[in-house]
């Protein structure tokens, strides 16, 4: 009975340090998360980068980014800011991912542009909270 005691206990400790190593420091590990591999591409055109995009289609267009070093056992919550020309933020769109399993996890968010949308020289950041983990810039014509 002593022995299943001592077992139990030992189990139990174990739990809760691995469950520490898992969920714990959580703020550290987001500020060392890094991003590579930005890139635009047209939805529904595999992976493709493209570097020019055509308003007048109306295309729906994707930010794709890999994350390294995520932390595990939870969800990110992350945010694209697609910049025109003028430099102003033209939309702002905010989403959480599925329970991240793996350190580097591949992301995306998505924009559609219109004829509407400002011809020059666009940006796209994905941010964690304030920080800019990646920026790649387009042409929309």
């Amino acid at each position: 009975m002593q022995w299943r005691t001592v077992i139990i206990g030992g189990l139990a400790v174990l739990l809760v340090i691995g469950a520490f190593q898992v969920f714990g420091g959580r703020e550290e590990k987001l500020a060392q998360m890094s991003a590579s591999d930005g890139r635009i591409a047209l939805a529904g055109a595999g992976d493709t980068a493209v570097a020019e995009i055509d308003r007048s289609a109306r295309p729906d267009v994707a930010y794709h980014v890999v994350l390294h070093d995520v932390p595990l056992a939870g969800r990110l919550e992350l945010s694209c800011e697609w910049v025109d020309p003028s430099g102003r933020v033209a939309r702002h769109n905010t989403y959480r991912t599925q329970v991240v399993y793996k350190r580097t996890w591949p992301t995306h968010c998505r924009q559609q542009f219109g004829p509407a949308a400002p011809e020059g020289s666009w940006h796209v950041r994905l941010l964690s909270g304030p920080r800019v983990l990646s920026s790649t810039p387009f042409l929309l014509r």
